[in-house]
């Protein structure tokens, strides 16, 4: 005889109250011990709930835990000490252990070694795991070897490449994203950084300790919701800003005021998961010139006057449709005046004489990011890093040789899903950052790093 179904729910949605349940667990050794957790619960925090009876009673076990950062500070968003996660997905009670278990959310993952305890203890245990997709990646050459936006939790400064961040996420303003962060080359420490925020936060701030404490714009230009991509000049003097569906405006006082670029055009209208059309890039030696990589008409402008105005000096590269733009970057070169390279989500351009003309990269097939680091021994010119394809090889790679030929850092088995941020480091040759699109920040080095 077939059974009729009985609701167990530990609790019902309201009209107050919205959530769905996101995960539940039945131990396989312990009758009746089952473990669920709601998700999506935004008005009252989602939760936790414990029953050893089958379902008749549920005890709350979520709210009322413990949660421990295990030195993963950003969790604690500026209080001392974590709470709950959020967005929980799934639970797990161990088969092994009826008082160990595991719940994934929008952090990461969390365990408890004492279920049973009047407050259980929840630990951070996302060592080596990472879900979080990256947005910028800068590598300066002083100060923190990286400084990072991402998404959801706004980004960090590296000061160690293998351990938390023991300042936590960028703060003051915190944001939900940093859409892009740039440091001014000869004054290193001068960083800045645009973003999207949850609520009415600033969306930029500028950092004169390399990103260690922050200082919000005093104003925005109109647009700036949207984050956008910043670009700062050499010597830290002019702020220019790229706004999706407006005009880009530069900043000659940290952001106290803004004025449109002129000669250059509104940003086309882009939906909120393209990326940014109108790029902007500082030159890495002149703190006049200022570039834009116009990625939807295929052209680039040049600005020899701080910013102020842009001519069109290049309109021979392909225009891109609004889902090829997550191949689309600009990238120049430190110590080189008017170096340009730009990955078109096909071929690479390189420019040296400021954007005048540029030539292919026969070399690539194919080019989503492209980044600098420091030069290989006995060479002068920095060492390029690609992600993209060579041949029919699809992958990371280095130049050593400005681009003639290339040596791929990866295999098949490690390509770590779509790339399209790359950092070479200054001060490290032959190490690179990339920035995945949903796998936290990856590093590699050579065997002896130089």
């Amino acid at each position: 005889m077939a059974r009729t179904p009985s609701d167990i729910s530990p609790r019902k949605p309201t009209a107050d109250d919205k959530f769905g349940y996101g995960g539940l667990s039945a131990d396989s050794r312990r009758a009746g011990h089952l473990l669920t957790c709601s998700i999506d619960r935004w008005t009252h925090k989602d939760e936790v709930w414990h029953s050893i009876d089958g379902g008749k009673s549920w005890k709350a076990v979520g709210q009322s835990g413990n949660w421990h950062s295990e030195g993963a500070v950003y969790l604690q968003h500026g209080t001392d000490k974590a709470g709950i996660t959020h967005w929980t997905g799934d639970v797990d009670i161990d088969p092994f252990n009826p008082a160990r278990a595991t719940i994934v959310g929008g952090t990461g993952v969390f365990m408890t070694e004492n279920l049973d305890a009047p407050a259980a203890d929840w630990r951070f245990t996302n060592q080596g795991l990472e879900e979080t997709a990256v947005l910028s990646l800068v590598s300066p050459p002083a100060g923190p070897p990286l400084l990072s936006g991402v998404g959801d939790i706004c980004g960090f400064r590296h000061d160690s490449l293998d351990t938390p961040p023991a300042r936590g996420a960028h703060a003051t303003p915190p944001c939900n994203g940093t859409t892009s962060i740039d440091f001014a080359q000869l004054q290193p420490s001068f960083v800045v950084r645009v973003g999207r925020v949850w609520g009415e936060d600033p969306h930029g701030a500028y950092s004169n300790d390399g990103g260690a404490t922050w200082t919000p714009f005093a104003k925005e230009p109109e647009g700036s919701k949207a984050g956008g991509a910043i670009a700062v000049s050499s010597d830290g003097a002019v702020l220019l800003w790229s706004l999706k569906n407006s005009t880009p405006a530069l900043s000659r006082d940290k952001g106290h005021s803004w004025t449109k670029a002129a000669g250059v055009r509104e940003g086309t209208k882009l939906a909120d998961w393209t990326n940014m059309d109108l790029q902007p890039a500082a030159d890495r030696v002149d703190p006049h010139t200022f570039y834009i990589y116009d990625a939807t008409q295929g052209s680039v402008l040049v600005s020899h006057d701080a910013g102020a105005s842009f001519v069109s000096s290049y309109s021979g590269l392909p225009g891109l449709a609004d889902w090829q733009l997550s191949g689309a970057s600009i990238t120049t070169v430190p110590g080189f005046t008017g170096h340009v390279w730009i990955t078109t989500n096909k071929e690479v351009f390189r420019s040296s004489d400021a954007g005048k003309t540029f030539e292919r990269v026969d070399s690539v097939d194919a080019g989503f990011g492209l980044g600098v680091g420091k030069a290989a021994p006995g060479r002068s010119y920095p060492a390029l890093y690609l992600s993209g394809q060579i041949g029919s090889n699809k992958g990371f790679f280095r130049s050593d040789d400005i681009g003639h030929s290339w040596v791929r850092l990866n295999d098949d088995a490690h390509q770590f899903g779509y790339v399209n941020i790359v950092e070479g480091d200054p001060r490290t040759f032959g190490r690179v950052y990339l920035g995945t699109s949903g796998r936290g920040i990856i590093y590699g080095s050579p065997a002896t790093a130089r």
